[in-house]
């Protein structure tokens, strides 16, 4: 730990601050209770409750008008009167093209009479019944700008979802090889010496497009040497044979599907596999089919006549993969037990379940970019040589590979594993899109698929309202990414040998799941391939879509996180208005309004934005009203958000029906035909004025928390840090925005912290800790270990680490 001096120790006590902001976590009275922190925190950490009385908020809107005068008399004219900028918005869903002119004019009266300040728009299916008009067809696009023209004569800002649908940038002008892409392989056994000359086993090819990346082939590691597929394992469910349905669980393609189903008794599944003869396994793998899974489970080995657990695992909530690692394990029984599934019937689909022989690293796929997760630990301790691939032993056969597939080689004496590697389309669409703006999801890494998309699928929208593009369409909207991962594009092992300063090929096998050297270097190659994919997607789509924007005249707004392979913090920076979405009928969540506000706080942005009030079908509806809403939305101001934007308002296309259009079942239901719409401005005028101040002021906080070189990144939790003080999370770029005055870190647009937090962690990248030297010797306060190691597997980055690590940490 960098020590701070004793006059700094003595500044850092808990405090209270009233200023413009309204209210901050330090006007919030102190914890009564901790709780496990939620999916955008340190697990474990500890929170504070975001409570908030009317009383306080009472006093402390007092407190900021009768002080400071001169400040003062200005806030009071705000608060009285507030500005445009202070109201809240509406998502305005349009939806499944049931629009019509005067439906859009009388929803955008209806919104700028109850006072609001603008739209966002989006266009959507969801189960509503077609509409005759087609997204993007000239009658949608005359509409819109019927809509444009209107919200610039009532004073509204429109802001446009760049694609149909509401995740994520998609429609049917993405071409297979402009859409996002994923790595596929097969794999081949071969015994030399002697000629191979035959084809290879084709890897997945989805939407009909398929790109080699290369052909490897390397000596099979002895323990692979029998594979479960090899070793044909008798397979029951529920203890009944499985027939072709167990043979499809390894036949070496997760695109071949087994539905495992509870007993008739409503006994969740099992899948039993039964060898001749004693089978050692080092690792478990399940693969799944995509989409929303649940399922969990254990894995069993038969032991004496009893069944011993080997861990449980659960399925990735997007691809439904997960792996297990444990130690070399002999037996000629072994069992998948699913304890959870996703419906009474039915666990979800499953691709592969392979026992396997060599070693793997525990959550591999995740590791490579086959998932997402944020901050896995890194596997440690020796590595069994008879079970890991000898890179120098890794050949390149790809130009021996003919265009039919054909390999024709001369192979050496010995067990041979050929990969054949490509990379193809996820096939992920927009969703929820109507028909005419379904379509692939562009390649989230390629800044010139993203151009491509832009140009195909919003330069005609702008075209269409050019006389308002910058004043009253004023920004573009990427919403919460719900797309899934993507591990490759046509760039990326260029870009990966610019980034990272060495060539991937030869430790391509670690991207199917094996450890290649070591344990150590494996998991270093991966933590490179995932910082490869984050810089990538943050460099091609978030600032792709900002500079776009910006050569109109536009913003970006975006809700930075989902099951992609981003940074949260840093993708959020890129947009001017970062979001994030709080639920109807729960207590808020603070670590939600703690990921947007620490990326406005440390970008220098006004607003920080939340997709508000949305509902679950059983808590919204006709039921939302303010008195159920008003203490949530304290609780989320006083987590920092300071725009709220309503999800949600249905188009009424009709001027004379009730209770009208809905969005299907979600959202709050904010539109003119509900019951209250002619006191709604009672409420918004309340929000308008609590925004107003908490737009005017700045953020104070004690601690900058940095989240660490990984990628994916996320916020942490308070940690250690003490209750009273308030922090904000910082990504590795705002570490280089920091200067130092009178000892507190000083970003450029004016916010200040005490002391400088680092993760507890034994990796930093040699460049983070050279920040954290800078700031040192300008004599700020910085609380953290020494690393011992950097987490990349650049060339010379542990020496680097090691020299500047010494000179930071000496005498501690």
């Amino acid at each position: 730990m960098a020590s701070p001096t004793s006059k700094a120790r003595d500044r850092m006590i808990p405090h209270f601050h009233f200023v413009a902001t309204l209210i901050t976590a330090h006007s919030l009275p102190p914890p009564q209770t901790s709780r496990k922190g939620g999916s955008r925190g340190e697990e474990g950490a500890s929170r504070r409750p975001m409570m908030l009385s009317r009383r306080l908020l009472s006093t402390a809107i007092l407190f900021v008008l009768l002080t400071t005068p001169l400040a003062a008399q200005g806030l009071r004219e705000g608060f009285a009167a507030p500005p445009d900028s202070a109201k809240p918005h509406t998502w305005w869903h349009w939806m499944n093209g049931n629009i019509t002119a005067e439906g859009l004019t009388k929803d955008l009266e209806a919104m700028a009479e109850v006072g609001l300040g603008g739209v966002q728009v989006f266009n959507v299916d969801d189960g509503i019944p077609a509409g005759p008009v087609d997204y993007l067809s000239p009658e949608w696009l005359d509409l819109f700008r019927h809509a444009v023209a209107e919200a610039d004569r009532l004073g509204l800002e429109v802001c446009y979802h760049n694609c149909a649908g509401w995740s994520s940038s998609g429609g049917p002008w993405v071409t297979p090889a402009q859409a996002m892409q994923k790595m596929v392989w097969t794999e081949t056994r071969h015994t030399g010496p002697g000629r191979l000359a035959a084809p290879l086993a084709q890897p997945q090819v989805v939407r009909e497009y398929y790109q080699p990346i290369a052909v490897l082939a390397f000596p099979t590691p002895q323990a692979e040497l029998l594979s479960m597929a090899a070793a044909q394992p008798t397979v029951t469910f529920n203890e009944e044979p499985a027939g072709e349905s167990g043979a499809a669980l390894f036949d070496g393609r997760a695109d071949t599907r087994t539905t495992l189903r509870r007993s008739p008794d409503g006994t969740p599944p099992t899948v039993t596999l039964t060898f001749a003869q004693p089978f050692t396994a080092r690792a478990f793998s399940i693969m799944g089919m995509g989409g929303q899974q649940t399922a969990a489970g254990v894995l069993e080995v038969l032991e004496d006549g009893d069944w011993r657990s080997m861990g449980s695992f659960r399925l990735s909530s997007d691809t439904g993969n997960a792996t297990l690692a444990f130690p070399a394990t002999t037996s000629t029984g072994w069992r998948v037990r699913i304890t959870t599934a996703v419906t009474r019937t039915m666990v979800q689909p499953i691709g592969e379940i392979s026992l396997e022989t060599g070693l793997r690293l525990p959550n591999w796929q995740a590791k490579a970019g086959f998932d997402r997760a944020s901050n896995l630990p890194p596997a440690e301790g020796p590595a069994d040589p008879t079970a890991v691939v000898r890179r120098d032993a890794v050949l390149d056969l790809s130009a021996q590979l003919a265009a039919d597939g054909t390999l024709d080689w001369d192979a050496p004496a010995g067990e041979w594993t050929i990969l054949r590697i490509g990379h193809t389309c996820t096939g992920k669409e927009n969703h929820p899109s109507p028909p005419p703006g379904l379509g692939l999801e562009v390649d989230k890494m390629s800044r010139t698929s993203v151009e491509a998309f832009w140009d195909d699928g919003v330069a005609p929208i702008l075209e269409a309202v050019a006389p308002y593009v910058g004043t009253t369409l004023t920004q573009t909207l990427i919403d919460s990414y719900e797309v899934g991962y993507q591990t490759w594009t046509p760039t990326f092992a260029t870009e990966f040998a610019q980034r990272r300063g060495y060539p991937l090929l030869d430790w391509l096998p670690a991207m199917t799941g094996r450890v290649v050297d070591d344990i150590s270097s494996t998991e270093r190659f991966l933590w490179d391939i995932r910082k490869t994919q984050a810089e990538l997607f943050n460099n091609a789509y978030y600032q792709g879509f900002a500079d776009k924007a910006a050569e109109h005249g536009m913003t970006l707004a975006c809700e930075p996180y989902g099951n992609g392979n981003f940074d949260n913090l840093t993708a959020g920076g890129i947009a001017t208005l970062p979001m994030t979405e709080f639920w109807a009928g729960s207590q808020g969540d603070p670590n939600a309004g703690k990921l947007a506000s620490s990326i406005a706080n440390t970008y220098g942005h006004t607003f920080v934005g939340a997709e508000a009030f949305t509902t679950a079908p059983n808590i919204g509806g006709w039921k939302s009203e303010p008195w159920f809403m008003k203490s949530l939305g304290d609780r989320m101001w006083a987590s920092g958000v300071n725009r709220f934007i309503f999800h949600r308002y249905a188009h009424q296309p009709w001027t004379d029906l009730r209770p009208g259009m809905t969005m299907a079942r979600w959202g709050m239901w904010f539109e003119w035909p509900i019951t209250w719409w002619n006191e709604a401005q009672a409420w918004t005028a309340y929000l308008s004025r609590g925004q107003y101040l908490l737009q005017a002021g700045r953020n104070v906080a004690d601690a900058l928390l940095f989240v660490g070189d990984n990628s994916p990144n996320d916020i942490v939790g308070r940690g250690s840090l003490p209750a009273g003080y308030e922090y904000d999370c910082a990504d590795a770029l705002t570490l280089t925005r920091l200067t130092v005055e009178n000892g507190e870190l000083v970003l450029p647009h004016g916010n200040r912290y005490r002391l400088l937090v680092l993760p507890n962690s034994t990796t930093m990248l040699p460049q983070t800790v050279l920040q954290v030297q800078r700031l040192l010797e300008a004599g700020a306060t910085v609380v953290g270990p020494q690393p011992r190691r950097s987490p990349s597997l650049a060339p010379g980055s542990d020496a680097a680490l090691t020299a500047v690590g010494a000179a930071v940490w000496a005498g501690i």
